[in-house]
C-alpha cells in the first residue's frame, strides 16, 4: 500500500468518525410548563428556583404585575402546583433551593419587618427557620440547603454610608450561624 492510499484512508476514516459523531442527538426537551395562578387581570410570570436532586419537586417564584411575589412548590410526577403560605405581616416570598426532604429555603420580605431568609418544612407546613439581619433595614437570604440540612445564603452586616456590606455564611442543621465573612471582590 503507498503512502497516498494510507493518506486517503486515514482520512475516509476520520471523516466517517466525525459524521457519525455530528449525528449525535444534542439539544434540550420541554417536559413540564409550569402555569402558576392569574393575577387578577394580569398573568404572573414564573421562574423556577431550583429542582430536588431526586427530580421530585421543583421550587419557585412568580410575580405579579406590580410586585408580589409568591414563592411555589411544585410536583412534575403530578402536575401539583401549591402557592407556598405567606406568613403575617409578609408581602413577598421567594424561593431559591428545596432538598429531597422537602426542605425549601429563601427570602421572604415585608414592611416594618425587613427581609430575611428562611427555611420552610413541606412535611410539617411550617417555617422552621428564620435569619433576619442583624442591621435594620439590611437583607438576608438562605440561598441553598443540601440533603442533611446545611444551608448557605448571605446577610447585612453594617450599613456605612452610601453602602451596603454583605456577608456569606453557612447555617448548621442545629440553626448555628458560621459567618464567613465578606468576600473581597474580583
Amino acid at each position: 500500500m503507498n503512502r497516498l492510499t494510507q493518506v486517503v484512508q486515514l482520512l475516509a476514516t476520520l471523516l466517517a468518525i466525525r459524521s457519525a459523531q455530528a449525528q449525535l442527538p444534542c439539544g434540550w426537551e420541554t417536559t413540564d410548563i409550569i402555569t402558576t395562578p392569574a393575577c387578577g387581570p394580569f398573568e404572573s410570570s414564573p421562574t423556577v428556583g431550583n429542582i430536588s436532586p431526586n427530580g421530585e419537586l421543583v421550587v419557585g417564584t412568580y410575580s405579579c404585575f406590580g410586585g408580589d411575589e409568591r414563592g411555589f412548590i411544585y410536583w412534575p410526577a403530578t402536575d401539583q402546583f401549591v402557592t407556598m403560605p405567606m406568613p403575617p405581616g409578609i408581602t413577598s416570598l421567594w424561593a431559591f433551593d428545596v432538598n429531597d426532604a422537602g426542605k425549601v429555603s429563601g427570602t421572604m420580605d415585608g414592611v416594618g419587618i425587613g427581609q430575611r431568609g428562611y427555611i420552610y418544612d413541606l412535611n410539617s407546613g411550617q417555617y422552621v427557620t428564620q435569619i433576619p439581619s442583624p442591621v435594620s433595614g439590611g437583607q438576608s437570604a438562605i440561598t441553598g440547603i443540601n440533603a442533611v440540612g446545611w444551608a448557605c445564603g448571605y446577610r447585612t452586616i453594617k450599613e456605612p454610608a452610601n453602602a451596603i456590606i454583605n456577608a456569606a455564611f453557612v447555617l448548621t442543621p442545629e440553626g448555628s450561624i458560621i459567618d464567613l465573612g465578606i468576600m473581597n471582590g474580583p
